[in-house]
């Protein structure tokens, strides 16, 4: 009689935590999803998609419409996201989270503010900000940073030669779920975001202007945990 008690308990635990983890067996895959659009003020077709996660990483090509979208077992953010073509090089990050969908878009806005958290952060390299444990930022290191950039940005589209309208300080320069590039195919239809983007880089159609890039490394240097070290990003 014992001994069937202790298997019916056995049981109860495990029907508790199957959630979890298999009884007798391997803890549970829970997948993380990297999603978004990589875009120049165009969206990048063909473009080569490296994700690397504080756990987990994996790949992805662009489509047309600049979109990609990476499910990575076991996943744990923030993920770095590195999109390549050719000569241009651009990356993002995502937030901290374990499970289901994190949206990262991959722009010169994104590659910016990446490279001033390193430089706030002292972290040397990009890669550090998921390998380098302390260099690792919070949500809200990416929150406090996506605001202050902003701030910036709508100064830079007010200082053009025909300025154009600026972007509300609640866009998610990181994570904009509905962010629209413009394509090929379609070159007037990126959204107000995307013609932000497209009027302020440079001949190249990636860089930002030196100065812009300046202030943005300033605006987050005050707003992200530890306080700078130095460094100017640019990576």
């Amino acid at each position: 009689m014992k001994a069937v008690n202790k298997k019916l308990g056995l049981l109860a635990i495990c029907a508790g935590a199957l959630t979890l983890v298999a009884c007798g067996g391997d803890s549970a895959t829970v997948p993380l999803t990297l999603r978004g659009v990589a875009a120049t003020g165009l969206a990048i077709d063909g473009g080569s998609v490296v994700v690397q996660c504080v756990s987990g990483s994996g790949t992805a090509t662009t489509l047309a419409n600049g979109s990609y979208s990476v499910t990575v077992q076991n996943g744990q953010g923030p993920c770095l996201i590195t999109v390549t073509k050719g000569s241009v090089v651009l990356r993002s990050i995502s937030p901290q989270t374990t499970s289901g969908t994190a949206v990262a878009n991959v722009t010169p806005f994104s590659n910016a503010i990446v490279n001033s958290i390193v430089a706030a952060k002292g972290a040397g390299s990009p890669a550090a900000l998921v390998t380098g444990g302390s260099f690792v930022p919070s949500n809200s290191d990416l929150t406090s940073a996506v605001t202050a950039v902003i701030v910036q940005i709508n100064e830079a589209l007010a200082a053009l030669p025909t300025p154009i309208a600026p972007l509300s300080l609640t866009t998610d320069l990181l994570g904009q779920v509905d962010y629209v590039a413009a394509t090929v195919s379609s070159p007037s239809s990126g959204d107000l975001l995307d013609k932000a983007i497209d009027a302020l880089v440079q001949g190249d159609g990636v860089t930002l202007p030196p100065a812009l890039v300046a202030d943005i490394n300033t605006a987050t240097d005050t707003v992200v945990d530890p306080t700078p070290t130095g460094g100017t990003g640019g990576f």
